[in-house]
């Protein structure tokens, strides 16, 4: 026989553990908001946007065609929450702030140095391009000025912020190009440079990787550096419309662009929509940068065909890259090559 009243009886027990799920429930959330307020000392790299060139740059006053993107990446400091869900991220990578930002630089100083640096590839992007299509073209520079060194870096306690190199391996450095060659060329030996340090010229030993990675270059020492006093008359005006990203690694896509506009009517994409990633140095040559995966990842959310990477990071690029075709390219005439 059931007693009267066992039905309100399992009702009140049925609200207690509503109750408690319910502040349970509330403690579970509170926690996460907590983990989303607190910083982890880690960065998020993420795919970013892919932006058209076409409206960043005009050549003789005129702004360009053509369907070039550049790619870039985004990059945030990660709360101890997003550092939880980052593995179910795709394409996310994480990096720690040591290994990211350059000994005693802030997130400040941080991006003033890739406007910096972004501001150089722009330059050298329309000289390389109207040297490519037969202008007489000469950059010139006073020296390597050194902007910061990542904690880990070989040069890191030898190369410091501020330090002007003018020399490495004997051979003297103009342009941050010779420095970049004289680093690439090395191989793996320690390279004797000459640096001007709080107007004194000294000599520094500095150590390279033993085994550098797939990187060549500056690229793999994460040193971050320009041209100072960097030069290059061109014959035909080219300027450039600010844009929301920093870096040297839209070189090659600007390069391109400013080709393009050139060349005269026959557009080097076609009716292709083409992306990339690459420094590029006032010669022509292309340099190794980082972040590939998430940069054709954003090309692919763009809808990009195809994707111009730097030799060394072919197989980077393909991992990733599905149907877009992906073209390794050493320099800016095989990239137009492999256009046309």
């Amino acid at each position: 026989m059931v007693p009267p009243d066992s039905e309100s009886l399992s009702g009140k027990r049925s609200w207690k553990r509503v109750g408690r799920s319910l502040a349970a429930g509330t403690v579970v959330a509170a926690l996460l908001v907590a983990l989303h307020a607190v910083p982890s000392g880690y960065y998020l790299v993420r795919p970013g946007l892919a932006l058209a060139a076409a409206p960043l740059v005009r050549v003789d006053g005129v702004a360009g065609a053509g369907r070039f993107l550049i790619t870039t990446v985004a990059v945030r400091e990660a709360s101890l929450g997003q550092l939880l869900w980052a593995p179910f991220w795709p394409g996310t990578d994480v990096a720690p702030r040591a290994a990211f930002l350059p000994e005693g630089q802030t997130i400040v100083g941080f991006r003033a140095a890739m406007q910096a640096e972004m501001e150089e590839s722009q330059a050298a992007a329309a000289c390389a391009a109207e040297r490519q299509a037969g202008y007489g073209v000469v950059a010139d520079g006073r020296g390597a000025r050194v902007l910061g060194v990542v904690a880990g870096s070989p040069w890191a306690g030898r190369v410091q912020a501020g330090d002007v190199i003018i020399a490495a391996g004997g051979a003297p450095v103009r342009l941050l190009e010779d420095l970049d060659r004289a680093v690439a060329g090395a191989g793996g030996k320690a390279l004797d440079l000459a640096v001007v340090r709080a107007g004194r010229r000294e000599s520094i030993r500095a150590p390279l990787p033993p085994q550098p990675d797939r990187r060549a270059g500056l690229a793999a020492l994460g040193v971050e550096a320009v041209t100072e006093g960097f030069s290059c008359r061109l014959p035909v005006p080219v300027t450039f419309s600010p844009a929301q990203v920093g870096g040297p690694s839209g070189g090659l896509v600007f390069a391109l662009q400013i080709l393009d506009a050139l060349d005269g009517p026959a557009p080097l994409a076609g009716d292709r929509v083409v992306a990339g990633t690459g420094l590029i140095w006032p010669s022509g040559r292309v340099g190794s940068v980082g972040g590939v995966r998430q940069k054709v990842l954003a090309a692919r959310r763009a809808g990009a065909e195809v994707f111009l990477v730097p030799a060394a990071e072919y197989a980077e690029a393909r991992s990733v890259a599905g149907p877009i075709r992906v073209i390794p390219v050493r320099t800016l005439v095989e990239a137009v090559a492999a256009l046309r």
